[in-house]
């Protein structure tokens, strides 16, 4: 469940690149443990995993790991849904040797808040066994500094801050703004943004970038 009555799922497609079948555990990391869901995908076959959280018997948030003992290529979509159909953003695989770690800074281009209209939610993502901390800066379309802040995330675990432009800047009705995200502690670390149209729930994910 999300803001503005919205109700969230996600899907999975993880593609063999093999000629070999490929087994396959699915981890989900929640603050109530690892769930793990063990299947194989054929030779040059992909695997369709649709609300992959609720095919793990599982509802919330959390980081899903996936192993396997041959390459797979794998995306997916996370989206809400209405009468009128469906409304979401692609996510993408990532190996965590692609995570930043202590001392890199990265940036959340693009970002909105209005009351009613649009609102961002910052994730940061955290793959390794070792707690990290991020500092974030918030700052408005104009780069005038709103405001500073310090995340914690545990192992294996993703922190999302719900509309920081609102509740942590004070600044409900920004409009445009953007984010500077420093990594002061960890290693495997990953950051990004959803930016929201609360009347449609239809959302843009926001790689970080440099």
């Amino acid at each position: 469940a999300g803001q503005y009555e919205s109700t969230w799922w996600t899907d999975i497609v993880a593609k063999n690149v093999t000629p070999e079948i490929t087994n396959v555990d699915l981890v989900l990391h929640t603050p109530g443990g690892e769930i793990t869901s063990t299947t194989a995908i054929p030779g040059s076959n992909q695997g369709i995993f649709e609300d992959v959280v609720g095919l793990m018997g599982q509802h919330g948030k959390g980081l899903l790991e996936i192993r396997s003992d041959h390459p797979l290529m794998v995306a997916g979509k996370m989206y809400s849904a209405s009468l009128a159909g469906t409304a979401g953003g692609s996510l993408v695989g990532r190996d965590p040797s692609e995570g930043l770690v202590a001392g890199n800074t990265r940036w959340l281009p693009g970002l909105r808040q209005l009351w009613d209209a649009y609102r961002t939610n910052i994730n940061v993502t955290n793959t390794s066994d070792s707690p990290a901390r991020v500092g974030i800066t918030l700052f408005s379309t104009y780069g005038d500094r709103l405001t500073s802040y310090t995340l914690q995330v545990p192992p294996k675990a993703v922190r999302q801050d719900i509309e920081p432009f609102r509740h942590r800047a004070l600044r409900p009705n920004l409009g445009w703004g953007f984010a500077r995200v420093a990594v002061e502690k960890g290693e495997g670390v990953f950051v990004s943004a959803s930016v929201i149209d609360s009347r449609t729930n239809d959302v843009v994910m926001v790689p970080m970038t440099r």
